[in-house]
């Protein structure tokens, strides 16, 4: 705290943050599931040292026996969302830290077998990430969440590239559903 007042600065949240805190090692968390003919796959985050968070798919078959997990690097970011793809794989949309207190938002495409295909983070840095996304039929992806403040929708093609964005008259994008007609419901 500067000057020996009670308020905090944004310079004192950054140091805090910055700093390594055993309370955080070892926590993991579940953050969402998606199950299919090829079994269930199961989105999760996990921070082992404390130092920072990460994403990890683990993959059971439908009777629950794990088949296979990955842990992808921190670089990647922190899952909160997936969706399983239409060709095959999955994406999973949530944010990565890009400093103390700076996060921006993240995609992150998985064959079916866990392995890396493409990765792209997009929006400004900052408060920037991801809580919900949907692949439409076309293979065109739809994740929403937050950006500077507002809600924020983005749709880019099945590689992650050429995103378009628009911001949403709310907080923050909790959950999509894609309707038939192609357009999206958004929860906010």
């Amino acid at each position: 705290m500067s000057n020996g007042s009670i308020s905090m600065s944004k310079d004192d949240l950054e140091q805090a943050y910055r700093m390594h805190d055993p309370l955080h090692a070892g926590h993991q968390a579940a953050e969402a599931v998606v199950v299919g003919p090829e079994g269930i796959t199961v989105l999760a985050t996990q921070n082992p040292t404390g130092e920072s968070e990460h994403t990890w798919v683990l993959r059971l078959t439908l009777e629950g026996v794990m088949t296979w997990e990955h842990h992808y690097d921190p670089k990647y970011g922190s899952a909160r969302a997936i969706t399983r793809l239409v060709q095959g794989g999955f994406v999973i949309a949530g944010e990565v830290q890009r400093g103390p207190t700076g996060y921006q938002a993240s995609l992150l495409h998985i064959d079916a077998a866990g392995e890396v295909v493409n990765a792209t983070s997009v929006g400004p840095r900052g408060l920037t990430g991801f809580n919900a996304v949907q692949a439409r039929p076309d293979g065109a992806i739809v994740a929403g969440g937050s950006s500077a403040w507002k809600g924020w929708l983005i749709t880019t093609d099945p590689t992650l590239r050429n995103p378009t964005e628009r911001t949403v008259a709310v907080d923050e994008i909790k959950s999509i559903g894609l309707l038939p007609s192609g357009d999206v419901a958004v929860l906010g």
